[in-house]
């Protein structure tokens, strides 16, 4: 399995926002915003993206709690979570280096800069670019094209 993992901590309104709006921006062909006007206002106040390509789909729902805080969206390969991020706590051992690296990912998401206000929502965004049978994914599975 390989996927992109995308970690967003957006403050204020802005982060209210795309909270109330999360479910619909999330589409078959991806997370749907843009974070430059974000950027500009102040109100990113962290944003990742790395590869990861060995973590199962449960594995990242494991560690965020309280469960009634998390809302949980999916569409075609992507799935997308949100919370308060004042509300997260990080829960769990990490079994494997994958889930030690999105813990600590995590925890300095949650740990960014609060940007003058309290108020902030944290978003992690999965997106599966690539299924394979062991090492050798076949050629028909993964096509340029899904990468948009």
């Amino acid at each position: 399995m390989q996927q992109t993992v995308t970690l967003i901590v957006v403050c204020g309104s802005s982060g209210r926002k795309l909270f109330a709006s999360a479910q619909k921006l999330l589409t078959a062909s991806g997370f749907r915003f843009d974070p430059e006007p974000l950027r500009q206002k102040s109100h990113l106040a962290f944003y990742m993206t790395y590869l990861d390509v060995w973590s199962m789909g449960n594995t990242f729902e494991r560690f965020l709690y309280p469960k009634k805080e998390v809302r949980k969206y999916e569409s075609g390969v992507s799935s997308l979570w949100a919370i308060r991020r004042e509300k997260l706590s990080l829960r769990n051992t990490a079994r494997n280096e994958e889930e030690r690296r999105l813990k600590e990912c995590l925890s300095q998401a949650r740990s960014a800069y609060r940007q003058a206000t309290d108020e902030s929502y944290l978003f992690m965004y999965r997106s599966v670019i690539c299924c394979s049978d062991g090492f050798n994914p076949e050629p028909e599975r993964f096509r340029p094209s899904q990468l948009v």
